[in-house]
């Protein structure tokens, strides 16, 4: 049921996700900031997360926009204001960023430029693989083993 959802949501438009996201949860009788408060991380335990020195903490979007579907300036009005936004709040360098979905259909060669002229140091997709010599060049477009969960010895990934 989840990947059916997922997908029928994925060709929509940005607008029309959230529109479709807050009725599925209205007819749930859910509360999209609750579950939010109660699975992510807020501004106060990032702080603490951010002060570990083996920590680095990297930006994501502003919106969560599915990138190439938005013009140049959109894209980088994601990317820029993300970074900012953590950089204020968390007194840190935002240098690296991790696409939103990161696939094929979302982040693809004018992302990776746009991320390199940003000057992102490095910037990871959702596309599974193993770092290799050759990714040196190309340090925007970084595939990246997800982890899909935990099992019952630790996380389960689909890096292959």
């Amino acid at each position: 049921l989840y990947d059916w959802i997922y997908w029928r949501l994925r060709h929509l438009h940005d607008a029309e996700i959230l529109a479709a996201t807050a009725q599925l949860c209205d007819q749930a009788s859910l509360s999209p900031t609750e579950i939010v408060r109660s699975l992510c991380m807020n501004w106060d335990e990032l702080r603490l997360m951010a002060k570990e020195p083996l920590c680095s903490i990297g930006a994501h979007s502003k919106t969560h926009a599915l990138l190439a579907r938005h013009e140049d300036a959109v894209v980088e009005d994601e990317l820029v204001a993300s970074r900012q936004l953590i950089e204020q709040e968390l007194t840190v360098e935002a240098r690296h960023l991790a696409y939103p979905l990161g696939d094929r259909q979302s982040a693809s060669q004018r992302e990776f430029a746009l991320a390199k002229r940003l000057g992102y140091a490095s910037a990871v997709t959702t596309r599974p693989g193993m770092l290799f010599p050759t990714h040196a060049n190309h340090l925007t477009a970084l595939p990246r083993c997800p982890s899909m969960g935990y099992g019952p010895i630790g996380p389960i990934s689909t890096c292959y």
